[in-house]
């Protein structure tokens, strides 16, 4: 079966390591949904499928030693929002470079190539599923209400409606999407991580912290991610707790300068800012590293998809406090691997306290169970199979 995946991957722009393995899985893709493509596309081209994947991003990296069964195809990186897009052209591309596709899995909504080359295809009757990757939740479509009340009768609606189906990550995420639009047919398969992740901690350095250290890692995307709700939760633990011996880490780039306004503006409301420590980007084998060294992962996002890197943080047996916006509160609950709680400052704020009052033991066992819970419910092995029976059916 010939799949080709088109979305938006984007290149790690970091070459890799001559002493690692740094592209043969933990580096590949610079964020969640790059890593959660390819790691599909690898699966299923390891499974014998015929697999092609078509960058919506800038994407340079197109000989991936761990990519060899995976046809990349020139990449689109034209202006997101252009109205001149040639999809004559890029059907000729797309036949010339990998062929004529069983089913084409659009891993976008609101991306107007994607939108130009649903309607192509569906012109020359080849199918289509769309995955939305969160963008179809609820909070996602109060951002810009506005112009979603406009754009989606007139683009976006007709473009799900020609999907064969519409590929939820969870099932949280397929009961939001049916409230979206009840027409929509939807299948749910998870994201998945690659086997090797469940060992890669035995090539990272341990480290014991004087302090118990709760870590983010990911984008600063205040308003998606809810690092505003984790500043104002930390706020409320520091007034609560002035003398607990527990510190804070948030890493990741800053998206953009309103997002680091945003930062500036909360951090002055912290009572003891030294224990909030913002490292900046970490890439490749240091973000593993990083994220290693955390005793407990924090992700306070209100809308997702099913976030990559909480399977990350789960595979090298780390607790998680994992909010219902993050479409994995229910998960990590189920694999008795952290803690679940409401999307807000004040529900977070009771989840560091109670876990601040937990011994090493507790954070070792809870991860241990996250660990566990990845082996046995979340590899790729286990996912390209769902996809595979999903797409055939």
């Amino acid at each position: 079966m010939k799949i080709l995946h088109i979305g938006p991957v984007k290149s790690s722009a970091l070459p890799p390591e001559e002493d690692s393995d740094f592209d043969v899985f933990p580096g590949l893709g610079i964020d969640g949904p790059s890593r959660s493509i390819l790691g599909l596309a690898n699966s299923l081209a390891n499974h014998g499928m015929d697999i092609g994947v078509l960058p919506t991003k800038p994407f340079f990296n197109t000989e991936i030693s761990a990519l060899k069964k995976v046809k990349f195809l020139t990449p689109y990186t034209g202006k997101k929002y252009d109205p001149f897009i040639n999809t004559d052209k890029w059907i000729r591309i797309i036949k010339k470079e990998f062929g004529t596709p069983d089913l084409v899995n659009f891993h976008d909504v609101y991306d107007l190539f994607s939108i130009a080359m649903s309607i192509a295809f569906k012109k020359m009757g080849w199918k289509y599923i769309v995955t939305p990757r969160g963008g179809l939740r609820k909070f996602a479509q109060k951002r810009d209400s506005w112009k979603k009340k406009i754009a989606n009768p007139l683009f976006f609606n007709r473009y799900l409606r020609n999907a064969e189906w519409i590929h939820a990550l969870t099932e949280q995420e397929a009961k939001e999407t049916r409230e979206f639009d009840d027409r929509l047919e939807t299948r749910v398969v998870s994201n998945g991580i690659d086997r090797e992740a469940l060992n890669y901690s035995q090539k990272l350095q341990n480290r014991q912290n004087e302090y118990l250290t709760i870590g983010f890692l990911g984008q600063i995307f205040v308003e998606i991610k809810g690092v505003d709700i984790l500043l104002k939760a930390i706020s409320k633990f520091q007034h609560a707790h002035p003398k607990d011996k527990v510190k804070f880490e948030i890493v990741g780039p800053i998206r953009t300068k309103k997002d680091g306004e945003w930062v500036d503006r909360l951090l002055r409301d912290v009572p003891a800012p030294a224990l909030v420590n913002f490292p900046g980007t970490k890439r490749g084998k240091e973000k593993w590293q990083t994220l290693n060294n955390f005793d407990v992962f924090v992700l306070p996002s209100r809308t997702e998809g099913m976030p990559v890197v909480g399977l990350e943080a789960m595979s090298l047996a780390k607790p998680c406090i994992f909010t219902s916006g993050t479409n994995m509160s229910r998960v990590i609950e189920e694999a008795r691997g952290g803690w679940g709680c409401e999307t807000n400052a004040n529900a977070l704020f009771e989840r560091f306290c109670e876990v601040a009052m937990q011994p090493r033991e507790e954070f070792i066992k809870r991860g241990q169970n996250a660990k566990k819970y990845i082996q046995e419910n979340y590899t790729w092995d286990a996912i390209v199979k769902q996809y595979a029976e999903m797409v055939r059916t």
